[in-house]
């Protein structure tokens, strides 16, 4: 997943397009996202393979994935980054907020174990080659989702009727430049 001259000449801007000279927006677009850069869908499921192996062998962060299909797992992983990293507008899986609100709530997952798991991708990042420019664009992300990890938000503030609607709508990118958190991001 080593970056190549070409895939770094352009980068976007907050609302996807890029303030490259002379290149149309879509085409220069569909070759700037952070997926592209990255090395698009095997080197993001390649990177998404050795992550799941690093959080197995976190004694603090493996008991969250006990009795866990991890094939289905890996899966949604993929097509959320996909999602996230800019390479589909629409995610078809459960908001990140309805995927872990039962870990946060009934198991203590909170902010320790998500810094753990993003430790673990950035370390993933580097293992595949990406460069520092590159896995601080992913960690930006990632960090864009932390607060969704706070067990301090979800007290006496669950909504779960919201929560079981938005698991079964897809979500959109928002269309407007600004908005931080992606729009699977967004329940709570």
């Amino acid at each position: 997943m080593q970056s190549t001259p070409q895939a770094n000449a352009a980068p976007a801007n907050v609302n996807g397009s890029v303030s490259s000279a002379g290149q149309s927006k879509s085409a220069a677009t569909t070759r700037s996202t952070l997926h592209a850069k990255l090395g698009g869908a095997a080197a993001v499921a390649a990177t998404v393979d050795v992550f799941y192996k690093k959080l197995m062998n976190d004694p603090d962060l493996e008991p969250f994935f006990r009795g866990v299909d991890m094939v289905t797992l890996i899966a949604k992983q993929n097509r959320f980054l996909a999602y996230a990293f800019g390479a589909t507008t629409h995610y078809h899986g459960k908001d990140i907020v309805m995927g872990h609100a039962h870990l946060i709530i009934n198991r203590g997952l909170n902010l320790t174990h998500f810094d753990k798991v993003a430790g673990h991708f950035v370390d993933s990042l580097k293992e595949m080659g990406v460069g520092q420019e590159l896995i601080d664009e992913a960690a930006g992300v990632l960090i864009g989702v932390r607060p969704l990890f706070d067990p301090e938000r979800y007290k006496g503030k669950v909504d779960v009727e919201k929560i079981e609607k938005a698991a079964t709508t897809p979500q959109s990118k928002p269309a407007e430049a600004g908005q931080d958190a992606p729009a699977c991001c967004t329940i709570m």
